[in-house]
């Protein structure tokens, strides 16, 4: 069936309202005109029956009955009034009323005792209603005729449409039709100014179109003559390559298409770091970097890549585009450069080469030196400055070492290296404490400055892991303030590296596991010896399932990423146990740190506010670490306590700032140290401390806890004393959340 143009349309749609307005208007005009002349006759009537009535009633009164029955013939001379009855205390005395039918109406007035004002009868008036319907009809009439003349207004309109919409049409088709380069032609379109700037505008349009499609077509060719080019499905098949693609990959077009993109992917590379970059592309985020790809002949070669995901309307993956460029000679060129064995700036030997000597000789003393306050020169006095003392402190050191079996070697920007082959070790200290003290003791001149160089080295002998020892002596001479320091000297410092690593690899796998448990402790009312708070503490299950203390964990997990981890770990943990015990109040410790990290501070926001329980939260903030940036502690403080939540200071009596500290931070609780606790029952300074906190709390209106409670004596004697909560293995010990919800 063919469908109708917009012109005929528009002509139906106007006809069409144009009929149901005509009804609506006529209908309800006429219902109108017949109420408002039906309202007129009935106060006719009203206004006859009102007059008549205080007669009627005054004669009554006088006893004229033969007057009322006249008043009542006169009243029916009424052109109008067909009927009259006059009824007086309950006598009629006249009833001449038509029976009911259509057109009369039939008006009813009491008639009053003038004195009395008491009603004493009744008058009843049939009034003719017929003569409002000629005037209605009448009325009717005009409006057919004005309704008729509306009808053909917007029967013209209609034609009026057809008529200039046509053209339109017409241009629609044609544009319809169009092939990209050809040209419009309206030929048979009646152009009235209108149409013609319509079909100008299409000319223009199209044009455009054809321009950008061209400039599309010329882009495409130009990334498929200089790039690398595949499209690939969400499922990682390939469904195009361009010709680049096959070049340096080796395959053909119809070995790539419908294959896994696995094809070209490198045996040597982890299928984690694929598994990361898809991960990336399916959250919809554009991937940059460089991969290694294995060609048909088993040849490794480099790509620098950009993968697009390409989204739908509805923001789903439709599919990848990846455009790449070879790198593989670049890489190739930066593997011999990171071969050459000599440092640009200095000229001296490099780390290259001091691994290459390394590996040829089966003794000797290795040093590593460091310039101390290099960086402090260089961001004062500017990066060329830097370099320019750095070359000429270079020329000192290599001008202080006269033997044949001493090589010096330019590591880091600040950082050097000595070998030596000949000097025991005892003597290679004392060589490279007398170049510092030298070096120290004199100046470099450079620019018109005179600068002051500071110095620390690290010494190893021990030819196993001779670089870790000499760089971790290096660590701890600069820790300790100690000029030259010999590995052997400190072995405890390599114990406590290798114990670092093993504790990261420990925390790394626990997390992954999910072995980072949580377990309570009750924090007891002194008053009513009732539980109704709980703090949170971390502990680590190991492989073998048992609990590991955060003593031997939490400082390697500061000086990692993964302390953050676990402080999100605890949080999760603790807040879900919370949703299922109500009306306990439960302590998550947080560090310094922890509120100074912008996305663990936005994950604790984002858990409180979905919690609904963050009036029964207290964060405990540590008062023994320092701090700082205090404002800005106090700022996340402050953050979290606008949730809802309460604030408690830890370890309260032994930190930094003490009491300044505890009226900058807006705490509700302080947690005594425990090692004012611990012995307040025999101890007169730890008792007077703690009474003179308990003082200042007081005044402050902080609610204290004692902590360290071990035995009935300190129980006692805090209970004294005044403090409002107590905690302590003396009173509970820590226990696995999941206890706590079963209890």
């Amino acid at each position: 069936m063919k469908r109708l143009s917009l012109s005929v349309k528009l002509t139906l749609i106007s006809i069409l309202i144009s009929g149901l307005i005509l009804v609506l208007l006529y209908f309800g005009f006429t219902h109108i005109v017949k109420q408002h002349l039906l309202k007129v006759e009935k106060e006719k009537a009203e206004i006859i029956a009102k007059t008549i009535g205080p007669m009627i009633a005054m004669n009554a009164f006088l006893g004229l009955s033969d007057e009322n029955v006249q008043l009542a013939t006169q009243t029916k001379q009424n052109s109008d009034v067909v009927g009259v009855a006059i009824t007086i205390d309950d006598k009629i005395l006249i009833d001449d009323k038509l029976a009911a039918q259509d057109g009369f109406i039939l008006i009813e007035e009491l008639i009053y005792d003038p004195l009395t004002a008491d009603a004493v009868g009744k008058l009843e008036i049939q009034y003719l209603t017929g003569a409002y319907k000629e005037a209605a009809n009448e009325i009717n009439q005009n409006v057919l005729y004005q309704l008729g003349y509306i009808s053909i207004a917007f029967l013209l309109f209609g034609l009026l449409v057809r008529y200039f919409m046509r053209p339109l049409g017409l241009i629609a088709q044609i544009v319809s039709n169009y092939k990209p380069g050809e040209k419009l032609a309206f030929s048979g379109v009646r152009m009235e100014p209108e149409i013609s700037a319509i079909s100008n505008a299409f000319h223009l349009m199209l044009k455009t179109i054809d321009e950008h499609n061209l400039l599309l077509e010329r882009y495409k060719l130009s990334i498929d003559e200089s790039s690398i080019v595949s499209r690939i499905d969400p499922s990682g098949r390939i469904t195009y390559v361009n010709d680049e693609f096959c070049k340096v990959s080796g395959y053909e077009r119809q070995e790539l298409i419908n294959s896994s993109c696995n094809l070209v992917q490198s045996s040597e590379i982890s299928s984690e770091f694929y598994q990361n970059i898809w991960k990336h592309l399916y959250s919809k985020k554009i991937w940059k970097g460089t991969l290694q790809n294995e060609s048909k002949n088993g040849e490794p070669y480099f790509v620098k890549s950009t993968i697009v995901p390409i989204l739908d309307e509805s923001d789903n993956i439709l599919e990848f585009v990846t455009i790449q460029h070879d790198v593989t000679q670049i890489i190739k060129q930066q593997e011999q450069i990171s071969r050459q064995v000599t440092d640009p700036v200095t000229g001296l030997k490099n780390r290259v080469k001091l691994i290459e000597d390394l590996q040829s000789i089966d003794k000797c003393s290795l040093a590593f030196l460091s310039v101390d306050n290099y960086d402090v020169i260089k961001d004062y006095y500017g990066y060329e400055t830097g370099l320019d003392i750095i070359v000429s402190l270079s020329g000192r050191i290599k001008s202080l070492l006269h033997n044949d079996n001493v090589n010096l070697y330019k590591l880091a920007s600040n950082e050097y290296a000595i070998l030596s082959t000949d000097y025991d070790l005892d003597l290679f200290y004392s060589k490279c404490r007398e170049l510092i003290e030298i070096i120290e003791d004199s100046t470099i001149h450079v620019g018109g400055e005179y600068f002051d160089i500071h110095m620390s080295a690290g010494i190893s002998n021990t030819l196993e892991k001779i670089t870790l020892y000499a760089s971790l002596a290096l660590k701890q001479a600069k820790n300790t303030n100690v000029p030259v320091l010999i590995y052997e000297t400190s072995g405890n410092l390599i114990q406590h590296y290798e114990n670092n690593i093993l504790w990261t690899k420990k925390l790394k796998e626990a997390l992954q596991e999910d072995r980072i448990a949580v377990f309570a402790q009750a924090i007891v009312d002194s008053s009513t010896m009732q539980v109704n708070k709980y703090e949170c503490l971390v502990r680590l299950i190991d492989e073998d399932g048992k609990i590991v203390s955060p003593f031997f964990f939490l400082d390697v997990a500061k000086k990692t990423k993964l302390y953050h981890k676990i402080t999100k770990t605890v949080f999760s943990k603790t807040l879900a146990a919370m949703k299922q015990i109500s009306d306990v109040e439960f302590s998550i410790n947080l560090s310094p740190d922890d509120l100074m990290h912008n996305e663990t501070m936005d994950f604790i926001s984002e858990a409180i506010s979905q919690s609904n329980c963050a009036e029964r939260i207290v964060l405990e903030i540590v008062e023994s670490e320092e701090i700082e940036e205090l404002n800005a502690v106090s700022n996340s403080i402050n953050k979290l306590k606008n949730l809802g939540c309460k604030v408690a200071i830890d370890d309260f009596g032994t930190g930094y700032s003490n009491f300044s500290y505890l009226m900058q931070i807006n705490a509700d609780f302080i947690k005594v140290d425990g090692s004012l606790i611990k012995d307040i029952h025999q101890n007169k300074n730890s008792h007077v401390f703690a009474q003179t906190i308990l003082h200042f709390a007081k005044q402050l209106e902080l609610k204290t806890v004692a902590v360290f409670v071990h035995n009935e004596k300190v129980m006692d004697e805090v209970r004294s004393m005044g403090f409002d909560y107590l905690q302590g293995f003396h009173l509970d010990e820590p226990k696995p959340l999941d206890e706590i919800i079963n209890k």
